[in-house]
């Protein structure tokens, strides 16, 4: 097992280390207290991120782990000497990571709980009263099972007189039903949160089954007893103890719901005829059959059990006794203390710190949100709501989760999006490597990706036929290197500029353009005459190509990194203005939180361009069969018509029964009329 290490102030500065490779599969250990005191999805077995850590990043380096949950890698870093920079957009996630490592006093929060349990036990056990079937003693009982909304059975483990012990077929008394009816008659001044599961249109959490709201999770006598429970750690004078209370709570609220399933005792598993399933479904699901666990006894055990808060403490003190939290990034960055939580957007968090710092951490360790497998926002509102962190938390999920949920109008183009943007800041996070190291980024081979930058244009310009603008050029190129693994190493485009121009005078020329009243620079080949000339695309249809494809790469924007974006791709006089890039927005995007923007789910680019040539085709044949003349647009008559109709053979030029408009007498500009995408004439109108 790997010692245990303090950490003790800032470390030192990082150390050169010779190359070492992780070559082997590393045997799993078991989890201790401190990694399971509270459930969360998806956690990584401790001691394999330790030796990733350990192996990977220099000694007294920065550990990144944008996507943090439960903070494995925060507490990983720490025992390993290293500093760590944790972020997460649930409050949960970054309080169980504070919790975990900050130290506490261990008396002091076992008197904590002790005034608790003065001030309430007895008061809920009282809901629990039942009399033993033996010699008819009062006491509370352990869990009674329900089926379709009824109790229908006591469960004891022994009765404190004579030892009876009730675990199967033990049916409710009188005084059970009538306590039962008691309950459900009493008035709860406590608080409780009736938060619905729903997002703010109504629409239904996409892991929501049949309840409505999160107190409906609970049986009323549950519901009372946790409220009365949370209320009397709420009275805890010291914020410090206090918070540590509030996530034991949340650590086995779960257990105390509808949704624990009862257990099959068998001889091969630890379940008894007491315990439950836990939360198994990753829903707020609903079990027809389920056990109504003692709140107290849970609560009890949260706190004092094998895994519980006291133990889970008393080895992270040992760990963390003088771990330093910062109140900034900047704090870990220079070397003032050794490790920052930060509870809100990555990709925020990501994005200002390489704005302010640049490459800032020696490693980056994490394991972000797969697809829609686990709805970690959804699942984690019934903590957050009884911790009274969800004032707003909804609506940072919409705008906020990288998740596929189409709940919140995330299909996987915007998932995708939003987590290639994801990745694509914390390569921007990453120091470069010194040598040897592993795991770096991948170098780009030269001349593989001056190939296909070269031979992409080439091709783009030849089967466009005319002078293009650099912005076309890039919206092929830029597909064209993700297909061969590329696409994250291109930023913004300037290394491929910085190709194209090394072939100007050779393969290349920038030829003088005139475009909406205004003159640009245009790519065109050095000697054209094998070429057919067509001609330009309306600068509007570029914007919106630019939008879209920088929607699609990063999922979420502002209207300031649009403007920022086309200003570059634009430059100087084709500029667009601010109303083309607004209108490409509403019709690509949607609002989001403040001035930000959100990528549509149905736009997809590939499912745009199969629109647009099966709009194009339909609109001829209708043309046809009343009798007009068809005229496909320039740029549109090489779209194959496969991409709208599959199987189907040919080009969308088939469609045209025109082959030029020259004569037409209600165009004043035959150049741009051609451009349209579809005509029906009669004649020369």
């Amino acid at each position: 097992m790997t010692p245990k290490r303090r950490v003790r102030g800032a470390p030192t500065p990082p150390v050169a280390r010779p190359p070492v490779q992780i070559d082997r599969q590393i045997p799993p250990l078991a989890h201790t207290p401190m990694y399971v005191w509270h459930k969360f999805w998806g956690r990584k077995t401790w001691n394999v991120v330790a030796e990733y850590i350990k192996t990977y990043c220099p000694e007294g380096g920065i550990v990144l782990d944008p996507f943090a949950g439960s903070g494995i890698v925060a507490m990983e870093a720490l025992k390993a000497g290293r500093k760590a920079i944790v972020c997460d957009l649930l409050p949960i996630a970054t309080e169980i990571t504070r919790l975990t490592l900050k130290p506490v006093g261990l008396e002091e929060l076992r008197k904590t709980f002790e005034r608790v349990a003065r001030h309430v036990k007895s008061r809920i056990l009282e809901l629990y009263t039942t009399s033993c079937r033996n010699c008819r003693y009062s006491f509370p009982f352990t869990c009674a099972v329900w089926q379709r909304n009824r109790c229908i059975e006591i469960r004891y483990e022994a009765c404190p007189r004579c030892g009876d012990r009730q675990a199967r077929a033990c049916g409710l008394t009188r005084p059970d039903t009538a306590l039962l009816q008691k309950i459900e008659r009493m008035q709860v001044k406590a608080w409780y949160p009736r938060n619905r599961l729903s997002y703010p249109d109504g629409t239904p959490f996409k892991e929501k089954q049949r309840y409505e709201s999160l107190d409906e999770l609970f049986t009323r006598r549950n519901l009372i007893a946790l409220a009365w429970l949370m209320e009397a750690i709420e009275e805890e004078p010291r914020r410090d103890l206090r918070d540590f209370l509030k996530v034991a709570f949340t650590s086995m609220v779960h257990l105390c719901s509808r949704m624990v399933a009862i257990s099959n005792p068998l001889p091969t598993s630890h379940h008894t005829p007491f315990s439950s399933t836990g939360w198994t479904q990753q829903s707020y699901w609903h079990a027809s059959s389920f056990m109504e666990q003692n709140v107290w006894e849970k609560f009890e055990s949260a706190v004092l059990g094998h895994q519980g808060l006291l133990n889970a403490k008393a080895e992270s003190n040992e760990h963390f006794s003088d771990v330093k939290f910062a109140r900034s990034l900047e704090d870990v960055l220079e070397g003032r203390t050794n490790v920052y939580i930060h509870c809100g957007d990555a990709l925020d968090m990501m994005r200002t710190t390489v704005e302010r710092h640049g490459p800032c951490v020696d490693y980056i360790f994490t394991d972000p949100p797969y697809d829609a497998s686990v709805q970690y926002g959804e699942l984690a509102y019934l903590w957050i709501a009884w911790l009274r962190k969800d004032a707003g938390y909804v609506d940072r999920l919409l705008a906020k989760e990288i998740v596929r949920n189409e709940r919140q109008q995330k299909a996987f183009d915007v998932y995708h999006a939003l987590l290639r943007n994801a990745f694509r800041l914390m390569h921007d996070f990453h120091k470069s490597p010194t040598p040897g190291m592993a795991l770096r980024p991948e170098e780009i081979d030269a001349a593989r990706f001056e190939r296909i930058v070269i031979e992409t244009a080439k091709r783009v310009l030849a089967e466009r036929g005319e002078e293009t603008p650099y912005t076309i050029l890039i919206n092929a190129i830029d597909p064209e290197l993700a297909r061969n693994g590329y696409f994250s190493e291109l930023r913004t485009g300037l290394d491929v500029r910085a190709v194209l121009e090394s072939r100007l005078g050779q393969e290349f020329v920038l030829v003088p353009m005139r475009l909406g009243g205004v003159e640009g620079k245009a790519w065109w080949f050095r000697d054209p005459s094998s070429v057919p000339r067509l001609e330009t695309v309306p600068l509007s249809e570029r914007v919106e190509q630019t939008v879209l494809r920088k929607l699609q790469e990063r999922g979420r924007v502002t209207f300031t990194d649009m403007w920022k974006a086309i200003s570059e791709e634009f430059p100087n006089a084709l500029t667009t203005d601010s109303t083309s890039i607004k209108d490409a927005l509403q019709a690509y995007g949607r609002p989001v939180g403040r001035g930000e923007w959100l990528l549509k789910s149905e736009y997809n680019r590939d499912e745009i361009r199969r629109t647009h040539t099966r709009i194009i085709a339909i609109l001829a044949e209708v043309g046809k069969a009343h009798g007009a003349d068809v005229w496909i647009g320039r740029p549109e008559q090489g779209d194959p018509l496969s991409e709208g109709f599959p199987g189907r053979q040919g080009e969308l030029r088939q469609y045209a029964t025109r082959t030029a408009l020259a004569g037409l007498e209600n165009a004043g500009n035959i150049q741009e009329v051609e451009n349209i995408d579809v005509l029906w004439l009669r004649g020369a109108r």
